[in-house]
């Protein structure tokens, strides 16, 4: 576990002293180099926000012990953090098994089968047939579907352009399609 002693003995071994104070820049570079890649700024901001800098020719200079003791803090706070996140993990693998387990013991298999049909238009109907409404009524066992064509549509070439999901038990579907006058 991370703690104040630790941290401020790697900066003086980078060169840092602990009774010093510097400017963001040079604990930053610092940090770079004990984590041998270059440090969030993100996180980086957020623990320089948490620090009380002293204002010294124009100049933010951070006390380094303030800056340690803000990693301490924070490292034990995201530590706590994965602790909780493990756990809940757990809890979520444990769920899932007891979830999987009821459905192994309830699932039944089941014969649907679903048909996903597109109707694009109609093609040919011929003019000495009288209707009002220009609809195709499309019948899969005992799912009844009506389609209706676009707003404005061809006596002889209606447009439908509609999508429909229909249902079977069979294993062999047979699907009706009739004009309805």
């Amino acid at each position: 576990m991370l703690n104040l002693q630790t941290v401020l003995r790697a900066f003086e071994e980078n060169g840092l002293k602990q009774d010093k104070q510097f400017n963001q820049e040079e604990i930053l570079y610092k940090l770079d180099i004990m984590g041998k890649r270059e440090f969030d700024q993100d996180i980086a901001q957020q623990i320089f926000e948490q620090c009380h800098p002293i204002q010294e020719n124009l100049k933010f200079l951070y006390r380094l012990a303030d800056v340690s003791q803000t990693l301490v803090d924070a490292s034990l706070i995201l530590y706590e953090k994965i602790k909780k996140a493990e756990l809940q993990l757990k809890q979520i693998s444990q769920n899932k098994a007891v979830c999987e387990k009821q459905l192994a013991e309830t699932s039944v298999y089941s014969d649907t089968r679903f048909l996903f049909l597109t109707l694009m238009s109609a093609k040919n109907i011929p003019l000495k047939l009288k209707y009002t409404n220009c609809q195709i009524q499309l019948i899969l066992g005992v799912t009844n579907k009506i389609a209706k064509p676009e707003q404005q549509y061809d006596r002889v070439n209606p447009q439908f352009n509609q999508d429909f999901e229909l249902q079977s038990n069979t294993s062999q579907p047979q699907i009706q399609a009739k004009f309805l006058q």
